[in-house]
């Protein structure tokens, strides 16, 4: 990941990044238009120009509804717009959800959470050489 594509720490670079990392390889970010337009079609409200805001730092306190909504157009938590919360790439954010959205990776997620690290290392090494 190159400097561009690291989110930042404020509420307007996770925003930016996010856009970025919800294009097309090599097309260009969604407008603010646009990103309202989809939000719009999976029934959220949101005006372009609170996103205009919100992305060029204008605007620094949304709702909780309006990050609900943005997180869920680029694919991450509200988690993802508190850096203390979450990992800084949007595509790996949405890979380990999407992993601990099926039961049994879940399942499996919470047994390593309770394991002694050193048998976490044996597993490790036994699914790098399977």
């Amino acid at each position: 990941m190159n400097s561009e594509d690291t989110p930042g720490t404020t509420l307007a670079q996770r925003i930016e990044s996010l856009r970025r990392a919800n294009s097309p390889a090599g097309g260009r970010p969604a407008s603010d238009a646009e990103v309202a337009t989809a939000i719009a079609s999976t029934g959220g409200r949101m005006n372009e120009n609170t996103l205009y805001r919100l992305r060029t730092g204008l605007t620094v306190n949304p709702t909780m509804e309006t990050l609900s909504l943005l997180a869920r157009w680029g694919g991450v938590t509200p988690d993802f717009f508190f850096p203390d919360c979450a990992g800084d790439d949007p595509a790996q954010y949405r890979e380990i959800k999407t992993a601990l959205d099926r039961p049994d990776v879940r399942r499996i997620a919470l047994r390593l959470a309770d394991m002694p690290p050193d048998r976490v290392a044996a597993l490790e090494r036994f699914l790098e050489v399977s």
